[in-house]
């Protein structure tokens, strides 16, 4: 059996009186890094980072954006382009009256009477 010398300390360091830990900033990973570019030529050059951060790059002169990213599978980078587009025209459907109107004309061509029970 081991003979302790001295006193418990409780969980009490006098060390940590005199030296206070400091608290360990972590590098940022996988992040979303964005800056403003003049062409397209400027993002493609612009050197990215091994960890899989994506970096955005705008080019607000020709409205578009590129983003840049490390692939780990096949070891490049992927360069992609998105481009700001007008919204789709909305559909237009017919109504149940131009409907009824194709039904009875419909009806008239063949000889035959029309019926809502279809």
């Amino acid at each position: 059996m081991a003979f302790q010398y001295g006193y418990p300390n409780y969980g009490y360091n006098p060390m940590q009186t005199f030296f206070p830990q400091q608290p360990t900033q972590q590098p940022m990973q996988g992040g979303v890094f964005c800056r403003p570019v003049n062409s397209i030529d400027e993002a493609k050059q612009a050197q990215v980072q091994f960890d899989g951060s994506l970096y955005a790059f705008i080019n607000l002169a020709d409205g578009q954006i590129y983003t840049k990213q490390f692939n780990f599978n096949t070891g490049s980078t992927d360069f992609e382009i998105y481009t700001k587009q007008a919204p789709a025209p909305p559909v237009v459907y017919a109504t149940a009256d131009e409907v009824a109107a194709l039904r009875r004309e419909l009806a008239a061509l063949k000889g035959t009477e029309v019926t809502n029970a279809e």
